[in-house]
Formats: C-alpha cells, sequence, structure tokens
C-alpha cells in the first residue's frame, strides 16, 4: 500500500472539491464485505473508475494545478501498488475455492491452472507481472471446470445445506407456499435443525438468511408459528444463492454459544 501521506494528499484534496466517490470512501472504512457478490462489485467499480480516469485525464481542463496532479499521481502510486498486492490476494482465494473442493487442482487442467497462478503471485510480489501474464490468468480461470455444481435454486441450496449438516437435519415444505425454482426469494421451505438441546429452523426471507429457535415462536390464531425481531438470529448473509459451504459455517458459527 501506499505511505499514509500519500492517501490523505488524494484522499483531502478530491473532498475539497466537493465530492469523494461515495462508493470509495465507503470501502475504506467497510466491514463485512463478503461473497462474490461484494467482490465482484469492488473489481468492476476499480476497472470503471480506472476507465473513467483515463478519459478525464484526456481532457484539456483536467487539471488546474501541479499540487493536483500529484494528488492524481499519488493515486496512480496507489492503485500500481494494490494491483500487484491484489493478484497475490487472487491467487489466494483460488486457492480456497479448491480447498472447499470446488476446483480440482489436481486434475490436467487444475495442474496448468496452478502452474499460471503461481508465477503470477511470483511475478506480482516483485511488481514484474505483465498484462499478457493477467490474460494468461484470465483465459485458465475461465476455462476452469468447476469439480461440483453450485445450488440454481434457493430450494436446491436448502436441499444441500442439509446434505451437509446430515441427520437430523430435516427439510420441510409448508403445503401451499413451496417454490422450488424460486432465485431471489424464499423456495417455502424451513430446514429443521437441532444444537445439544435447541431445535432451530432455518429460511430465507425478507432477504436474509435466518435461524428461528423453536421455543422462541408464538401461534396465531390459525396456528401457524411466528417470531418477533428479538428471536430472529440473523446470519448476515444476503445472497439466497449463497454457497452452501458459507451457509454451514454461519449456522456453526451462530449456534456455538448453545451447542
Amino acid at each position: 500500500m501506499a505511505e499514509p501521506q500519500w492517501r490523505r494528499r488524494y484522499e483531502q484534496l478530491a473532498g475539497a472539491s466537493g465530492y469523494l466517490n461515495d462508493l470509495g470512501n465507503e470501502v475504506l472504512r467497510a466491514e463485512g464485505l463478503a461473497g462474490p457478490r461484494d467482490t465482484l462489485m469492488m473489481a468492476a467499480s476499480a476497472a470503471t473508475a480506472s476507465e473513467g480516469l483515463a478519459l478525464a485525464l484526456q481532457e484539456e481542463w483536467a487539471l488546474y494545478t501541479p499540487q493536483e496532479a500529484a494528488a492524481v499521481t499519488a493515486a496512480l502510486q496507489v492503485t500500481l501498488t494494490q494491483t500487484m498486492a491484489n493478484l497475490q490476494f487472487l491467487t489466494v482465494a483460488v486457492g480456497q475455492i479448491a480447498a472447499r473442493g470446488d476446483l480440482d487442482l489436481a486434475s490436467s487442467a487444475g495442474a496448468g491452472l496452478a502452474g499460471i497462478l503461481r508465477e503470477l503471485a511470483g511475478k506480482a510480489s516483485g511488481q514484474t507481472a505483465t498484462a499478457p501474464d493477467i490474460a494468461s490468468a484470465t483465459r485458465a480461470l475461465e476455462a476452469a471446470p468447476l469439480a461440483r455444481r453450485l445450488p440454481r435454486t434457493v430450494h436446491e441450496n436448502m436441499i444441500t445445506v442439509a446434505e451437509r449438516i446430515g441427520p437430523p437435519a430435516e427439510l420441510t415444505p409448508l403445503a401451499g407456499h413451496h417454490h422450488p425454482d424460486a432465485t431471489t426469494y424464499g423456495c417455502g421451505c424451513t430446514l429443521r435443525i437441532r444444537s445439544g438441546r435447541e431445535l432451530y429452523y432455518l429460511a430465507y426471507g425478507d432477504a436474509h438468511w435466518s435461524l428461528f429457535a423453536e421455543d422462541a415462536s408464538q401461534a396465531d390464531a390459525c396456528g401457524r408459528r411466528f417470531w418477533d425481531d428479538a428471536h430472529v438470529i440473523d446470519l448476515d448473509l444476503l445472497d439466497p444463492l449463497a454457497h452452501p459451504g458459507q451457509i454451514v459455517q454461519a449456522i456453526k458459527e451462530a449456534l456455538q454459544p448453545s451447542s
């Protein structure tokens, strides 16, 4: 990363101009970024900002003072340094995909990919990675086959989570409310999970994966269960197609104190 004073130089000047990019400003202080949605959003934002800067610098009145040029130079220094660091972080992230069993680096195709990524990480460490190096890694990653298919619907996700937790986890579709093809909202199923002496229900709804403790439920006039907000355990996962392994991990972490 760039030295702190370099960062301050362009942050303060941009702030004085009346607008520091809201997304970038938020990310500098961000907590809890997790999952492909956030990662891809950040990558796309960085690429778009770089392309936008190229257009801005080509304008006749792009800069007024050498001090403004110094701020841009400092920002570019951060970009160059961080890009090399991010290439190394990328290789670690791909390794985590393989460690979960979603990518087979032991296969012939996987071995080739592993070699390309090792070379890229080494060059990035020495800040000698080039555009052809990155393009080669992009092509190899694009062609790499998944070792197992990820869920395409919320219902498939619930089934896979149940399989990963194993007995006595029990998946129960709600009669008249089952939506097996849903991809952006709940499928109408609940997954009954035992943790110690307690029973919990897993469900996706209101744009969150959540757990509900059975003994905290109430019943309406028709006998249907419901919970108030104070007794809902939010797993901090918004994506309905979050990786089933990530959901299982969040469940275990949430229930750890009571297990």
